[in-house]
């Protein structure tokens, strides 16, 4: 009886030590090894695990490297201190949480794309997407969150960009000729509330851009004078290029009438009654040009229309999208391929390699609407998609 005895106050003994190490001991050595943590790592954890614990997966900006057949999120973001501070009341900073309204490549890399935001400014990647960079402007012009409209890179000097911004309750057009680190003000309306909605750069390096007032304006000093092409009666929301025939333009307005040049934009017709007939057609109207043909779509509530002869006439490309999933948000193209085609519709993906005969369906990256679809204009296999609420 005496040895069990020992045994359990042996073992009682034993117990208690544990127990000692556990409560007192080991802590001071995990808090210890936590405290030599340097502050710097500490706050990039901190921001690392911010964004997780904020990122909606299903919504924001996705790659496919095979055609659209899968997907991966590239909402990843770098941000500074400042800008981590600006948002740590907020929900969070990743890329998603703003909507994104343009997206822009870099022609002369494959991996430098620039991403455009409402309320959350100007990002650039330089490694095809997989970290988003917030550009901070060294100048203080461009403002942190500023609504970035679009992005237009000099196809000469793709370190020189233009954006169209609204900020301080007026449209500007900011120009940048170090990569979007440092900004200045090129341009902005006349009177407050209208916006600069579309710019673009020439092979010659003349600016042009489209304001909410009507004006189609043209720099040919890269934005330190301008010059205004015409006024026209409605708001001007979106200029498209031919990109294979510089003399060809076309002009989108706010009332959903479209214009065209066939002279660098010295004349102007209004081709609107070409496509008016198609109901629906003048509804969520998306145009697009296509770089390899040259041909002209528009997607609308009606489905899907396409021009061989510059909007002269257009035909309906017969579509497998059900009615209740329309309209048709964006379309594009293979820059190669002019019988490769993509469309979204609602949350749908659809793909044509045979100039629209037919369409396979293809998995969408979520279950979102599916805003924006481009190619890469370097990578034909490579396509990215803005997925929004």
């Amino acid at each position: 009886m005496k040895d069990k005895k020992h045994i359990f106050i042996i073992i009682g003994v034993i117990v208690l030590v544990l127990v000692f190490v556990g409560l007192i001991i080991l802590p001071f050595f995990l808090f210890r090894k936590t405290s030599a943590i340097p502050a710097q790592q500490q706050l990039q954890e901190q921001q690392t695990n911010e964004v997780s614990s904020t990122q909606t997966i299903d919504v924001g900006i996705f790659k496919s490297e095979d055609n659209g057949l899968t997907w991966q999120a590239k909402n990843t973001s770098a941000v500074s201190a400042e800008f981590a501070k600006q948002q740590s009341s907020g929900t969070g900073f990743a890329i998603n949480n703003f909507a994104i309204s343009d997206l822009a490549f870099d022609e002369s890399s494959s991996t430098i794309m620039y991403l455009g935001t409402k309320g959350g400014g100007l990002w650039k990647t330089t490694n095809g997407g997989d970290l988003w960079k917030k550009l901070d402007d060294k100048n203080h012009v461009l403002e942190s969150g500023a609504d970035v409209l679009k992005i237009a890179l000099n196809p000469n000097n793709s370190r020189m960009l233009y954006i169209a911004v609204f900020q301080q309750n007026r449209g500007r057009l900011l120009k940048s000729e170090d990569g979007g680190e440092s900004f200045r003000e090129a341009y902005f309306t006349p009177l407050e509330r209208y916006g600069v909605f579309d710019a673009f750069v020439d092979r010659a390096g003349r600016v042009f851009i489209a304001t909410g007032q009507g004006g189609y304006l043209e720099s040919d000093d890269q934005g330190f004078s301008w010059s205004v092409k015409r006024w026209f009666a409605d708001g001007l929301l979106r200029v498209i290029r031919d990109p294979n025939n510089s003399r060809v333009l076309y002009i989108q307005s706010a009332r959903a009438n479209l214009f065209r040049s066939l002279d660098y934009g010295a004349s102007w017709a209004d081709i609107t009654p070409s496509f008016k007939s198609f109901k629906g057609a003048q509804s969520h109207q998306v145009f697009f040009v296509d770089p390899s043909s040259s041909a002209l779509y528009l997607a609308s509530d009606f489905g899907l229309l396409r021009s061989e002869d510059r909007g002269l006439s257009f035909k309906p490309v017969p579509l497998t999208i059900p009615p209740e999933a329309l309209p048709v948000l964006s379309v594009a193209s293979s820059p190669q391929n002019k019988n490769m085609l993509y469309i979204s519709a609602l949350n749908l993906m659809y793909k044509s390699a045979d100039y629209g005969k037919s369409w396979s369906v293809l998995r969408p990256p979520g279950n979102k609407r599916i805003v924006m679809l481009k190619i890469h204009p370097l990578r034909s296999n490579v396509l990215f998609v803005v997925v929004s609420e």
